[in-house]
């Protein structure tokens, strides 16, 4: 497939990507509970000579037995029946919609009241409380723990809240809720019944907020913990509470909610530049790929019938124009083998079912060999028995349960041979410009980054300004496209040097070549050292059994012919038994008799609204 396909290809999935993640996190609302939440959650605020706030509460319950306590608490001082001489608020009224359900009030004291005549009843509410340390709380407790299904609860209040006045107008900021259940729905009426209201601020700007008849309605939903708020700018003296005199009310009023707004417009302007980002993300990429990754045009026939390069070593040819850049596979080992075989430096003999390998030349004689070479012939030697080298000599070796120690130094050295030789990156860069590729992993840290810090600042201020629980997740969806352009060849983002695309075209077509018997049969030489040559590159080229197979058709009779076929599975079996060993000695080693459960491990039910 061309390059430029390719391309196109990313970019359409990393579009696909950044589009349905949008889709994902705009559609998730944060309203979600496992086993308990709040459906609907209504309040009546009457705005009159005294601030009283009617709620209802109806819980939906997923999950049998868990729950015994719904219940409504505050962060401020609660009452009964007495007054204070602070800012407080007086329950006056409760009701459920069971009778199952024992109302209780809990004060700012601890002092608890029971509405039963239960003592068994009482004495369990009030142990509770103890247990938990409740204060300033209102609610209901069910003795036989509340099923699956729908509970109300009802609360009347009567607020003397703090009051900022400079004579002119009069300030009350009502927080109605900051730790709590979710609430799917949420439906406040405010009922100015003296028109006393001159400014109305809501908190969170998410919430809708309509003008009517008889003041205000807000609408909206709260997930977990959100702060619900009101803040409200009267006509003076009409709501009593505890004044407190401050100079220029309005403007204050008016400063802090520019403020808020314009911290929530910088947030939104952020989610709609980081959609655009994630939106752009593909024709940045492609612009990148045609500044660093996009090759001359070269004309290379599709069918290429001699050897591109006779210079190149098979491995070289395997590690650097077989399929990935920088991706060295057994074939190329084989190929080796094979090359070595031709040259004279050892002789591959089958014998007796096996496939070994005679050591024809030593230390001494190894001066035309390149480092690769060296290395493959340092590990035969090592391993040979008298000059000779078995493959099942080292699956004997694994198979009777050597060290643990011996095992990995194998599987190390055999890995340098047949799978990563150390030197493989260091070469790979003298074919291939990477820059396109370093400037994806810019990227990709910029991204993980950016998540990190988002995150941290979502954590602390979301409940502020919902719009901020999203920007963390859009930014991960970047992370994601990122990742997935990583995981693109290198040679995709990276441009060859000199002219060596053009050879790698070649030995694609070369490749294509070997893989087409009737093309084979059509330029088929006499020549046998030719096609020595042809077995070894196709070998390296991973298509060695291609060239057997129209040897064979052709009754070309070289004993490589035989060899080959023999190499892949002997060495291919070696290799298996080797890294099958090392495996399982790793995994051996890291089994743990013990359990790590650190913090967020379990569920521990209840916060704000039931326990």
């Amino acid at each position: 497939m061309k390059e430029e396909k390719k391309m196109i290809i990313f970019c359409s999935v990393i579009f696909v990507v950044g589009v349905l993640g949008i889709f994902l996190v705009n559609s998730s609302n944060g309203i979600g509970y496992a086993d308990i939440g709040v459906k609907n959650y209504e309040a009546n605020l009457y705005i009159d000579k005294n601030l009283t706030l009617e709620e209802k509460y109806t819980y939906e319950i997923l999950i049998d037995g868990r729950y015994r306590m719904l219940y409504r608490d505050w962060k401020v001082p609660l009452t009964y029946n007495n007054n204070l001489e602070i800012p407080y608020i007086k329950v006056s009224n409760l009701s459920a919609s069971s009778k199952n359900m024992v109302g209780y009030v809990v004060d700012y004291k601890g002092n608890v009241l029971v509405f039963s005549n239960n003592s068994l009843i009482k004495k369990k509410i009030k142990e509770l409380v103890v247990e938990y340390n409740v204060i300033n709380e209102v609610g209901f407790y069910n003795p036989y723990r509340y099923n699956t299904g729908v509970y109300t609860t009802n609360y009347r209040f009567c607020i003397y809240p703090p009051i900022e006045t400079d004579g002119k107008v009069s300030h009350i900021n009502l927080k109605l809720a900051d730790e709590h259940l979710p609430y799917k729905n949420v439906k406040i009426n405010i009922i100015d019944k003296n028109n006393s209201i001159l400014n109305l601020f809501v908190y969170p700007s998410t919430f809708k907020v309509y003008k009517t008849s008889f003041g205000y309605t807000i609408e909206g939903n709260s997930p977990k913990d959100e702060m619900i708020e009101i803040e409200m700018l009267l006509k003076p003296n009409s709501v009593n509470g505890f004044l407190n005199y401050i100079n220029g009310v309005e403007e204050k009023a008016l400063s802090a909610y520019d403020k808020y707004i314009l911290i929530n417009n910088i947030i939104k302007f952020t989610k709609y530049a980081l959609i655009a980002i994630i939106l752009l993300f593909p024709l940045i990429a492609y612009i990148v790929y045609l500044k660093y990754g996009k090759e001359k045009f070269y004309v290379v026939p599709e069918y290429l019938s001699y050897v591109p390069n006779k210079n190149r070593k098979p491995w070289v040819v395997n590690l650097i124009f077989n399929g990935e850049v920088g991706n060295f596979d057994k074939n190329g080992f084989y190929a080796t083998l094979l090359d070595l075989h031709n040259r004279g430096h050892i002789k591959i003999i089958r014998d007796d079912g096996s496939v070994k390998i005679k050591i024809l030349k030593n230390d001494e004689n190894l001066n035309d060999l390149d480092l690769y070479e060296k290395a493959v012939m340092d590990f035969l030697i090592r391993y040979a028995k008298n000059d000779e080298f078995n493959p099942k000599d080292l699956e004997r070796i694994v198979s009777y349960r050597a060290d643990k120690y011996k095992i990995k130094r194998l599987w190390n050295e055999i890995n340098r041979v047949m799978k990563n030789p150390p030197f493989s990156s260091t070469l790979t860069k003298k074919f291939l410009e990477t820059k396109g590729k370093d400037i994806l992993w810019i990227s990709l840290a910029i991204s993980i980054i950016l998540v990190l810090i988002l995150f941290g600042i979502s954590m602390s201020y979301s409940k502020y300004y919902p719009t901020l629980k999203d920007i963390p997740y859009l930014s991960f969806i970047l992370v994601i496209q990122n990742i997935i352009l990583i995981l693109t060849p290198k040679s995709l983002f990276g441009r060859w040097k000199n002219d060596y695309y053009k050879e790698k075209l070649e030995w694609e077509a070369f490749k294509n070549f070997l893989s087409d018997l009737a093309m084979i049969k059509k330029y088929s030489p006499e020549d046998i050292s030719i096609w020595k040559e042809w077995l070894v590159y196709g070998t390296a080229l991973g298509v060695g059994e291609k060239v057997v197979e129209a040897m064979k058709s052709l009754n070309i009779n070289i004993p490589e012919a035989d060899i080959a076929p023999a190499v892949y599975i002997a060495y291919g079996s070696m290799y298996s038994s080797i890294n099958n060993a090392y495996s399982s000695t790793v995994a051996s080693s890291s089994i743990s008799s013990g359990g790590g459960f650190g913090i967020g491990g379990g569920f521990g039910g209840g916060g704000g609204g039931a326990r």
